[in-house]
């Protein structure tokens, strides 16, 4: 769109430079108008320039062109043809390039700038002058409030596409903080969940690492490369480089309980993965890797860990339960800590249920979610 405006305002002043030298009487409006079409051309073309020299000086040469033709122009002059007709449209180049000089002072600039695109309504009134130099004062001042109203709507819409750039950066803004977000939620609820689990390894190597030492390399080596795969997605996402990213659901909880190094009891009744939407099943799967990432942190390696997902009419049922044992220090139920936090606001934003916190002599976390 920029570029076509540039090309618009390229070929414009190209024609106004080539017709000024000698299309037409007066040479000092040919002038001003020449002026002004330059200013406005360089206003577009080259954004870093200063906007304010150039619109102050169109409107001082626009302005002095009004009273050069007030001071010596006659009606005689003014309603004799082919040059009345001439007058009119040098006259006409001069207030375009006027508005389109407020449209990028508006737009682009500083208040300074701003203020002077307001102040091109000086030279805008003043092409009644021109027109009409020895009519009656109303006829002038009806002239004039025309270019001024012409020069106005400019600074009206640069002022409206400035609003739209500003909205437009503040969703380009909510968006890469709504990316950062999800990155954030990703390294803690995927690649924080790997780590837990190797380290869940580590200590369980202090038990029983001289008895099958090549069993427990082989699954803290397994885990470092799922956290390096996981890890590979965030910053993927991160760089925002086009590449497709998993969207993890239901058909991942079964690996993702396969790879957990507390042993899980799985039970999922669904009946069919299809019919539930991508982010109740994104909530899900989030759901489950944070509850067993908190397990894998708070409690022993020999806890008996049950996970159950059931679909019934209209909702989706998580459960992940725990045993409590002496040396457990259950996560905090008021999701005081970011990983329930987080869960929660997932949840609510689906209006779903979640209640997490000691229930029979386990720490579960239940959630519910609709499915319509």
């Amino acid at each position: 769109m920029l570029t076509g405006v540039k090309r618009l305002a390229a070929l414009a002043a190209g024609i106004v430079t080539v017709l000024a030298p000698w299309y037409g009487q007066p040479t000092p409006l040919r002038l001003t108008a020449w002026v002004s079409v330059l200013a406005a051309t360089l206003a577009i073309w080259a954004p870093r320039l200063p906007r304010v020299p150039l619109a102050a000086l169109a409107a001082v040469v626009s302005l002095g062109g009004s009273l050069w033709a007030w001071r010596w122009l006659g009606y005689d002059f003014v309603d004799d043809g082919s040059d009345s007709s001439k007058l009119l449209l040098w006259t006409t180049i001069d207030v375009g390039a006027l508005t389109t000089l407020a449209v990028a002072l508006s737009r682009g600039a500083g208040r300074a700038g701003r203020l002077t695109g307001v102040l091109l309504l000086l030279p805008g009134s003043a092409v009644g002058f021109r027109l009409l130099p020895d009519a009656a004062v109303g006829e002038q001042l009806f002239l004039g409030a025309l270019g001024a109203s012409t020069v106005l709507a400019g600074a009206l819409l640069g002022r409206y596409l400035r609003g739209l750039d500003e909205l437009r950066a503040t969703v380009v803004e909510q968006a890469r903080s709504e990316q950062r977000r999800q990155l954030a939620a990703d390294l803690h609820d995927y690649v924080a969940h790997d780590i837990a689990g190797i380290a869940v390894l580590a200590q369980s190597a202090r038990v029983v690492g001289a008895s099958d030492p090549g069993a427990l390399v082989a699954q803290v080596e397994q885990a470092a490369a799922r956290a390096l795969r996981r890890l590979d997605r965030s910053i993927r996402l991160m760089r925002d480089d086009g590449h497709p990213t998993h969207q993890y659901g239901l058909a991942d909880v079964p690996d993702l309980v396969d790879a957990h190094p507390i042993r899980v009891e799985l039970t999922m009744a669904v009946a069919g993965h299809g019919d539930i939407s991508a982010a109740v099943q994104a909530t899900a799967y989030r759901v489950i890797v944070e509850a067993l990432t908190n397990v894998a942190r708070h409690a022993r390696t020999a806890v008996a860990v049950r996970v159950s997902v059931t679909q019934r009419e209209g909702h989706l049922d998580l459960v992940v339960a725990n045993e409590l044992t002496a040396g457990a220090t259950p996560p905090r139920a008021e999701g005081q800590g970011t990983g329930l936090a987080s869960l929660r606001a997932r949840v609510d934003a689906l209006d779903g249920t979640m209640r997490a916190g000691r229930e029979q002599g386990s720490w579960q976390v239940r959630v519910t979610l609709p499915l319509h």
